[in-house]
């Protein structure tokens, strides 16, 4: 259920945050689960179980990310995300051992 909930896509939305029927995100930025808060935006509650059988998920790396960007000296609360590296946007900088 967890994969076709991530790999789902919509013929009426562009923008799986605009689409109802999108229920689990993922974040490979953070390897982190969450169901979308729907109040317009792109927020969302983490999840470390699977909600249809209990399994426990891989743990989130959000915190170790801002760590590492904040040891590169970079303002992570500022919203211009222009100052970050173009791997720690993405799973490269967990998965390729940036």
């Amino acid at each position: 259920m967890m994969i076709g909930e991530i790999d789902r896509t919509c013929w009426h939305h562009d923008d799986v945050w605009d689409c109802p029927d999108f229920l689990i995100y993922y974040s490979a930025k953070f390897n982190e689960y969450g169901i979308p808060i729907r109040d317009g935006g792109s927020s969302y509650w983490a999840i470390s179980h699977c909600p249809w059988c209990g399994t426990t998920l891989p743990a989130s790396r959000r915190l170790d990310w801002y760590a590492r960007v904040e040891h590169l000296d970079i303002d992570v609360w500022s919203e211009d995300e222009a100052q970050l590296p173009d791997e720690y946007r993405d799973a490269r900088w967990w998965r390729d051992g940036v």
